[in-house]
């Protein structure tokens, strides 16, 4: 397993005017050794006392259970409670995160780190522990999701992307058939494996099935729209304390064109649902599914629909100018979910030395793999973990060499893509946008979604 290293696009340009002040960590060694032997070790610490940590449900158990083994390795006396707050709650359903009731470590998706910055809650990475991550094989591109002005707050455990679900049973039994299964402009296009979006939404009309794509949705549509150029359209400029200032968006383009066009064309086909809960499964009429290795377990960490065997993933196909022509991949947001310490709750320096400790062992190779056996949806961020029968690693790592890390994203980015998003598909009263639209009516829509974009609500 690898994972490629992905550049910072225009996107992630992070114009700030200087480094985030920080209120403990930055001053810490937090190297994660576990060769002390504790309140034993002579340095005059107790390393006793309750770390709280905070995750979603289906992590509590795994999280407790390693974070005892930390404590023994160690030598140390702590003992651990766990709240459940999801990933995406964090900073929602903690109010205060300088009360003793509030977690040390929490887990949280990266997308949500600006909250984190702007309420000054989370602790910088010290730099050994940010060398150590690198040491133990955690891609640049998840640490640079996690990263903001030049500095690490957070220790990546999982990827945070998408690929493309398809029932292999159901495709292989059309293109055996293409003259009963397959349109009659693909008679010949029996290598579903090189079929662009387009094709599989054509398949998927012909056949009565469908395409799950959630195009209202800014975690999907938003890097589709920089497909073309393969550079990001957007730039947003934050201040050192994270609060956005300005945001340059510029769609309204030939390539925002070209992106618009096929979004149209797939919706006109019949053959685009967003609801994503369904896996193409043999006992669904979902064809494949455009969606993240976190759909293949439930929330109780059971195996999904997305795991039985008919089920496989490939990366994202390519949009194409309507005839199989100007092929270009389709750009997706990779990201990760994080460990992040509270920069709110302690001063004592061993306490937070501990802290960081812990949370650096808890995204270690042999903790990650250890991860990913207990729930195939979390895949590794270290490439020195393993993740044996993985059906999807291989997909995502190839739709990496065409993402954009997604990191400090402004609301404004998922409100105008919603806003786009409704105007190709809107299933309360259809699309605005069709094939009949002129260019200059999609120009138009698209003008209107880089003027959303370029407001700023602090």
């Amino acid at each position: 397993m690898s994972f490629k290293k992905i550049s910072l696009m225009a996107v992630l340009a992070l114009c700030s005017l200087g480094t985030l002040a920080a209120c403990n960590g930055t001053e810490t060694d937090g190297s994660g050794s576990n060769t002390g032997t504790g309140s034993n070790s002579g340095d005059g610490a107790s390393h006793t006392g309750t770390i709280i940590l905070a995750g979603p449900t289906e992590a509590k158990n795994f999280t407790l259970e390693h974070a005892q083994d930390w404590n023994e390795e160690n030598g140390y006396n702590y003992t651990f409670e766990f709240q459940v707050h999801g990933e995406d709650k964090i900073t929602t359903e903690v109010n205060d995160f300088s009360a003793s009731t509030a977690p040390d470590i929490f887990m949280y998706a990266n997308d949500g780190q600006p909250g984190l910055l702007q309420k000054k809650v989370i602790s910088p990475v010290p730099d050994s522990n940010v060398d150590a991550m690198s040491d133990e094989g955690i891609a640049q591109a998840f640490l640079d999701s996690v990263t903001f002005d030049g500095t690490v707050y957070g220790y990546p455990y999982t990827s945070n992307s998408y690929c493309f679900w398809y029932n292999k049973d159901k495709v292989e039994q059309y293109v055996k058939a293409p003259a009963t299964y397959l349109p009659d402009d693909m008679q010949t296009r029996t290598d579903y494996n090189n079929w662009t979006m387009l094709e599989w939404c054509k398949v998927a009309a012909k056949n009565k099935e469908s395409i799950a794509y959630d195009i209202n949705n800014g975690f999907y549509n938003g890097p589709l729209l920089c497909s073309y150029d393969g550079a990001a359209q957007w730039k947003c400029n934050y201040d050192r304390n994270g609060i956005l200032q300005s945001v340059v968006c510029q769609t309204a383009d030939e390539n925002g064109l070209k992106v618009a066009k096929n979004m149209i064309r797939w919706v006109a086909t019949g053959g685009i649902v967003e609801d994503l809960s369904v896996a193409p499964s043999n006992n669904s009429s979902v064809l494949a599914n455009i969606n993240g290795a976190w759909s293949l377990t439930t929330t109780t960490g059971a195996p999904s629909d997305f795991a039985k065997a008919e089920v496989q993933c490939m990366a994202l196909p390519d949009l194409d100018d309507g005839n199989g022509g100007d092929r270009k991949p389709m750009y997706a947001f990779t990201g990760s979910k994080a460990m992040g310490v509270n920069a709110l709750k302690s001063s004592d320096p061993v306490r937070v030395t501990d802290i960081h400790s812990l949370a650096l062992y808890l995204v270690s190779p042999e903790v990650q793999t250890a991860r990913y056996a207990f729930n195939e949806s979390w895949l590794p961020s270290s490439n020195q973990a393993t993740a044996e029968g993985s059906k999807c690693i291989d997909a995502l790592n190839k739709v990496m060499e065409h993402a954009i890390a997604q990191a400090n994203l402004p609301q404004a980015l998922w409100d105008a893509t919603g806003a786009l998003g409704n105007l190709f598909f809107n299933a309360d009263g259809g699309a605005t946008l069709t094939p009949d639209s002129s260019d200059e009516d999609i120009m138009a829509a698209l003008r209107s979604f880089d003027t959303q974009m370029q407001t700023v609500n602090n």
